[in-house]
């Protein structure tokens, strides 16, 4: 069944392919994953060989964002963090932060075994989306795409569809990125994300950085209450929940 529904996906990306040669486009959307308390603006730059997606940029190299009684420190800088991918090569480049003043970047190979829902449509910022569903490194995602935009370009590490990815949903719902708008605009400047600025890291290194800083955080965060604790004993102080180990939206690797 897997390999029918492989075969259907990629005769139907075949015959739009030729329609989405002169399509070029921004789209800016609204992503939370499970990393986050909030959810933050991004942008994804596309034409039909390539695309750029970038958030959490900054003016300095550290911000703090408030929003409904909730706060996230980000470490970042003007470039932010992003994601580059082009349709001739099977890896993608990522960019993030693994504390402050620490950009990092690696490589990732990303295949996604979609499962297409011809019966169910959704309609998304007045486009006619079709349902896709797919388990990606220990989560499963409900995706909403529209072939009224047929490149198989998408949001974060989610592309290959015959459409523009609209809407990305993990069962836990504790990964939400959504489109906010979407613009077809011809010849967009990203040369400023030519060159890799950070260190280079394998995926594993990543991890245990990732891991490293979360432990910090999390003991430094024990220690404040601790002290706190023994200076107003009277006092109730939470830490909000805060789990042991860091939250990540790739729960398992390949």
């Amino acid at each position: 069944m897997k390999r029918v529904i492989f075969l259907f996906i990629y005769v139907l990306c075949a015959s739009i392919s030729s329609y989405s040669q002169e399509i070029e486009g921004v789209a800016t959307y609204s992503i939370r994953l499970a990393e986050d308390n909030l959810p933050f603006n991004a942008e994804l730059r596309f034409t039909p060989s390539a695309s750029l997606f970038f958030w959490k940029q900054g003016n300095t190299s550290r911000f703090l964002k408030k929003e409904n009684f909730k706060s996230q420190i980000v470490d970042t800088d003007t470039l932010g963090y992003y994601i580059k991918r082009r349709t001739d090569s099977k890896k993608i480049r990522i960019r993030q932060f693994c504390g402050e003043n620490n950009p990092v970047f690696y490589d990732d190979d990303v295949i996604h075994d979609w499962s297409l829902s011809n019966k169910e449509k959704k309609n998304i910022s007045g486009k006619v989306c079709s349902k896709a569903t797919t388990r990606f490194r220990g989560r499963d995602y409900v995706v909403w795409y529209t072939t009224e935009i047929p490149v198989q370009m998408g949001p974060w590490k989610f592309y290959g569809l015959p459409g523009l990815i609209m809407q990305v949903e993990d069962a836990k719902k504790e990964i939400f990125i959504s489109l906010k708008s979407l613009n077809l605009v011809d010849g967009f400047n990203s040369s400023k994300y030519d060159e890799d600025i950070g260190k280079y890291l394998s995926k594993r290194e990543l991890i245990d950085c990732l891991d490293d800083e979360w432990d910090k955080h999390y003991k430094k965060n024990r220690a404040i209450i601790a002290q706190l604790q023994s200076e107003f004993p009277e006092l109730e102080i939470s830490d909000n929940n805060l789990s042991k180990k860091r939250p990540a939206t790739e729960l398992e690797f390949d």
